[in-house]
């Protein structure tokens, strides 16, 4: 596979884990507002839960996917209504449904971190494939090649490429993308680099220049 391509599959698989992300995010909310609702009516009476046993059962089963939930809170309403062992037992079970919304509270916060933290690197994933869509250079004003190189590294880490091919994709993303194209070298480097960022490009290619020769007898350069 051309090399381009496959730095754009690993941005594209990046941006769909994040998309991911997002989509459970807004899913988790809808269910979150089921609960509320359904907590609502257990807030009630007995008599008017009972009168709302439908709608409840309704959300139950649209909560769980089944209507277990259901059948064994109505069958606990039931026994409430005439025991204080059933009415113990009642509250034993809604302090459980209760706690499933504790916990998918909490998992959302968790993805409302990891979708702030990821933000800056999305954006400069979409900005690098539009950079090689038209052939533009990546701009050193943004830390864009940073971003990528840190996507790059952790589908390394979790096994989707080699180490090798790492580092050969990023020879790639700094020789040619971040450079001018003209010669491909640190002459290119453009003026309005900034010094932290220069550096950090010139310690870089120095290190993956030195791997390019035994890097290139085992997988092709474009």
């Amino acid at each position: 596979m051309d090399n381009v391509k496959r730095i754009e599959e690993l941005l594209n698989m990046y941006l769909k884990q994040n998309k991911d992300i997002r989509d459970k995010y807004q899913n988790n909310l809808v269910y979150l507002q089921l609960y509320e609702e359904l907590f609502s009516y257990l807030e009630l009476s007995y008599v008017e839960i009972k009168e709302n046993s439908l709608l409840i059962s309704i959300l139950f089963n649209t909560i769980y996917g089944n209507n277990i939930y259901g059948d064994r809170f109505y069958s606990l309403l039931l026994k409430a209504m005439v025991s204080k062992e059933g009415r113990i037992e009642l509250k034993h079970f809604i302090n459980m449904i209760k706690k499933d919304y504790d916990n998918l509270m909490m998992e959302n916060d968790g993805l409302v971190q990891q979708i702030e933290r990821n933000k800056n690197v999305v954006s400069s994933a979409n900005r690098v494939k539009l950079c090689f869509k038209y052939g533009n250079i990546i701009s050193g004003d943004l830390p864009d090649v940073s971003n990528v190189k840190r996507i790059i590294s952790l589908f390394q880490l979790s096994g989707v490429i080699s180490n090798k091919e790492e580092l050969l994709l990023t020879y790639l993303l700094i020789s040619t993308y971040y450079c001018t194209p003209e010669d491909h070298g640190l002459s290119g480097l453009r003026q309005t680099h900034t010094v932290r960022y220069t550096d950090h490009i010139r310690y870089t290619y120095s290190g993956l220049q030195q791997m390019l020769h035994s890097l290139s007898n085992e997988l092709p350069l474009s």
